[in-house]
């Protein structure tokens, strides 16, 4: 066993080796995204699944399998095909699939067989991408909203609501992405399964813990939101913050508490689970062709016997040799494994990464600092990024600047936020981000703005929000500028930068003006044209990475822009 275990080790160092750049993206993912935080149980869970069956290791047939080259060789083309056509999910999952043909070519496959639970909570290894996480996430926000106001109104509480916003005795409170209950659901998911598959349970009250955890998940989160609401209303804010915070750790234990109470048990479990050595003993009789002897001895005597020779034993004769076969063939089994390891690594290695795109986001960088306060008669004061933008965007480079003209009283609102990875600016956008924090969007229409003598497509979004006293309006213009240089109106154009995942490490900026109703939809444009024509250095840094035709901003002397 000692020999197969050395052996074990080697392919699982060598395949982690070979998917490296996938692992990194997923420790990446973890560290940068709370929604995401369910990942760090999963290796807990699979350790606590594997030890209450260590009973198991116990005469388990030990034998190299020519499937465990083949797993490996289909995890590595899945993961390949995720990551050529930015399928976040593929890509991870492939790389997981991978491990665990490594693990087939040491140990066979009797490991997946006796310990599959374990091996099937790695799937939630492989991190939500963000669109996916978004298409449940908005909804789940909406209705975790909607919800806690109407527990709180049911309590006496006068509460209103808009969009996502709820106000209670004048003070504004944001149901945020982080309060949806997504994040506790998938953490709670994860420890049910645990608990199912560690008591001896009957399959279905495995089936009813795990599809009671959701629902368990979103009313504890409710629970939990109704007093963040009241304490913002009638407390310290930062009384509320600190409340939000500890609460946060605390639900998971929480829900899996209340969930052990509505789960059926007694007469559920199952001896034969229960029973060890009966588990010991139904491993002692599986017995694998490959552990049968690979040379049968050769019939003596008359090989027709007494009753002659039939085809029926020609056909199991055959089928023995073939078995005998396959079995000498697998011992060559972790040669071929390493072959395709150092293949697959081979491949994954010659990808550009993230550290290549340094020199870009530097550039970045620098032209964000170096944008004026002051520019022609405008006068600019910055103003923090919120925290939940924040943690949602990781940012690179940002200007958070509010311009107010001394001479006429105009204001205008300018955000510049550029992030490294792609993936993470596809959640802000206008009609995502406003609409979260209570605006409702009237209408949009395509733009397009005049910039150093380039036609940028643009998008004016207008936004109104019912105080009960007077109905207040916001008119945004947005612009994407993509690593390439070309300018995009809408949220496709990122989606197309974090779809490409051979760059989508360059990340991706955008702008938006944000005006008051006052200002008049020509002097909207004259504004943001004046701004960005002043900020030409800017634009062109955030489109530095690659110069392509149709809108592509290009830096001349003077820091001037021209489309080639």
């Amino acid at each position: 066993m000692s020999r197969q275990a050395c052996l074990a080790a080697v392919l699982l160092a060598g395949g982690a080796a070979a998917t490296l750049h996938v692992w990194a993206d997923i420790v990446r993912i973890v560290r940068r995204d709370d929604e995401a935080s369910h990942v760090m149980l999963v290796p807990i869970v699979v350790a606590w699944l594997l030890w209450v069956r260590r009973d198991r290791w116990r005469s388990m047939p030990i034998t190299h399998r020519l499937a465990g080259p083949a797993i490996i060789l289909a995890g590595g083309a899945i993961s390949w095909f995720g990551f050529n056509h930015a399928v976040q999910w593929l890509w991870h999952m492939g790389a997981i699939i991978l491990m665990l043909g490594c693990l087939v070519t040491a140990l066979g496959t009797a490991p997946l067989r006796r310990f599959a639970p374990a091996f099937l909570a790695l799937i939630l290894l492989a991190p939500v991408p963000g669109l996916v996480r978004q298409q449940v996430a908005l909804p789940l926000q909406a209705a975790t909203a909607q919800l806690t106001q109407s527990l709180l109104a049911t309590l006496g509480f006068a509460v209103t609501r808009a969009g996502n916003l709820l106000s209670i005795h004048g003070q504004p409170v944001n149901i945020g992405e982080a309060c949806n209950g997504m994040r506790m659901m998938l953490g709670l998911l994860l420890v049910s399964y645990g608990f199912a598959f560690v008591m001896p349970l009957r399959t279905t009250s495995r089936i009813a813990i795990l599809a009671a955890s959701p629902l368990i998940a979103i009313a504890c989160n409710i629970l939990r939101l109704a007093p963040i609401v009241l304490l913002h209303g009638y407390a310290d804010g930062s009384v509320a913050g600190q409340f939000h915070d500890v609460s946060s750790w605390l639900m998971v234990p929480a829900a899996f508490g209340l969930l052990m109470l509505v789960t059926p048990r007694g007469g559920n479990l199952k001896s034969e689970i229960a029973n060890p050595t009966a588990s010991a003993a139904n491993a002692k009789s599986e017995v694998s062709p490959e552990s049968q002897d690979p040379n049968p001895a050769e019939p003596t005597g008359d090989p027709r016997g007494a009753l002659g020779f039939g085809a029926s034993d020609s056909v199991r004769i055959s089928r023995l040799g073939f078995r005998a076969s396959i079995a000498r063939a697998g011992r060559h089994a972790p040669v071929l494994a390493l072959v395709f390891l150092a293949l697959i690594g081979a491949l994954a290695w010659t990808r550009p990464g993230a550290a290549d795109a340094e020199p870009f986001h530097q550039r970045v960088r620098t032209a964000v600092l170096a944008v004026p306060q002051q520019i022609d008669g405008w006068r600019g004061v910055d103003y923090e990024l919120p925290t939940s933008a924040v943690a949602m965007l990781k940012p690179n480079a940002w200007i958070n600047r509010a311009y107010v003209n001394d001479a006429t009283g105009e204001a205008a609102g300018l955000s510049v936020i550029q992030c490294r990875d792609a993936r993470d600016m596809v959640g802000h956008f206008p009609p995502i981000c406003f609409t979260a924090h209570g605006w409702v969007e009237e209408s949009h229409r395509p733009i397009t703005l005049d910039i150093a003598g380039s036609a940028v497509p643009a998008t004016e979004y207008v936004f109104a929000q019912d105080t009960g006293e007077r109905v207040d309006r916001l008119i945004v213009l947005y612009f994407a500028v993509l690593p390439d240089g070309q300018c995009r109106r809408d949220l496709a154009g990122i989606e197309s930068a974090a779809a490409d995942y051979n760059r989508y490490y360059l990340g991706a900026g955008q702008v938006q003006f944000v005006f008051d109703q006052s200002v008049t939809p020509p002097r909207r444009s004259a504004i943001a044209t004046e701004l960005l024509n002043a900020n030409g250095p800017l634009l062109a840094a955030l489109g530095s990475a690659k110069v392509q035709p149709e809108s592509t901003l290009t830096a001349r002397s003077g820091g001037q822009l021209d489309t080639p």
